[in-house]
């Protein structure tokens, strides 16, 4: 529907597939008869009404576990159930000097997953993420431009709990029950966009609740000779602190171990490209250079 100063869309979809049985040998050499199956739901409604827009989804999905080892002592091809929710409102302040928009989303999912061959052993694990963003730009005399914003996410590690679905009984909670996270950051940037030359130079701070503080910044600069021929610079860093999993992660039996003391992922790139066109056919030469530190 949509009228003078609203709109609004609703969708939902239902999805069913069946594959006919098939005799299935796994890693180990362990033989069944498996029939691969995919139900899935979801709805969507998209809402705007003046500056405000608002987004709300939700889906669920049951299927076979092709799990991590290919193997049915590991509970490959029993039920997998996915469910996720999301909803997000964004509004456009819509000033005279160019865009200022604030959004906020908030995200759930839950994976529930085999672990053994009696399909006794599960996994239930719920996560979750709120993420509110303010950001704006500004058009500059001479084709000059600047942009700039703030970013909060907080992490919530809601459970991991491995229980036995027989008796509904808890049997290990992985350490990552109940794990909170956050991170804060501020951006800005200032680009140019003339007839031949685009540039742009930018730095993020970074500070993140288990992993300190961190600048990052970037580059780059594009020539055009033409509308079929470019060439492009550019200096790039980036930043990515641990996941909950990642730093307390510490199953029963023990398999793949967290580590309390990682450090954040930090990356320097340098890449060079020639970009070029004929009728249909595109071209590109890239050239780059990364250290990981």
């Amino acid at each position: 529907w949509s009228g003078q100063d609203a709109s609004y869309t609703l969708a939902a979809d239902l999805y069913n597939k069946a594959q006919p049985a098939f005799r299935f040998s796994d890693e180990a050499g362990a033989v069944n008869s498996v029939k691969e199956y995919v139900n899935a739901r979801s709805f969507n409604f998209t809402g705007t009404r003046g500056r405000s827009t608002i987004l709300l989804n939700a889906a669920r999905s049951d299927q076979n576990y092709l799990g991590n080892t290919l193997t049915l002592a590991s509970g490959e091809l029993f039920n997998e159930a996915r469910e996720e929710a999301l909803a997000s409102y964004t509004y456009d302040f819509a000033p005279d000097w160019g865009s200022l928009k604030y959004t906020m989303t908030y995200d759930w999912q839950r994976r529930n997953i085999p672990r053994d061959a009696a399909d006794n052993v599960r996994s239930d694990i719920v996560g979750s993420r709120f993420v509110r963003t303010l950001g704006g730009r500004v058009d500059l005399p001479g084709a000059f431009y600047a942009e700039a914003g703030l970013t909060r996410e907080d992490r919530y590690a809601r459970r991991y709990l491995n229980y036995f679905s027989h008796t509904d009984t808890a049997q290990y909670d992985n350490s990552l029950s109940g794990r909170l996270s956050g991170e804060s950051s501020a951006h800005s940037q200032f680009g140019y966009e003339g007839e031949h030359w685009k540039l742009l130079a930018g730095s993020r701070f970074t500070h993140n609740s288990g992993a300190g503080d961190n600048l990052s910044s970037r580059a780059s600069a594009v020539y055009l000779f033409d509308e079929r021929n470019s060439v492009k610079a550019m200096f790039s860093q980036s930043f990515r602190s641990p996941t909950p999993f990642e730093h307390f992660f510490k199953p029963s039996p023990v398999t793949v171990v967290g580590n309390p003391g990682l450090k954040p992922e930090r990356t320097g790139t340098f890449e060079l490209s020639c970009l070029t066109s004929r009728g249909r056919f595109f071209g590109r030469v890239t050239g780059y250079y990364s250290k990981y530190y």
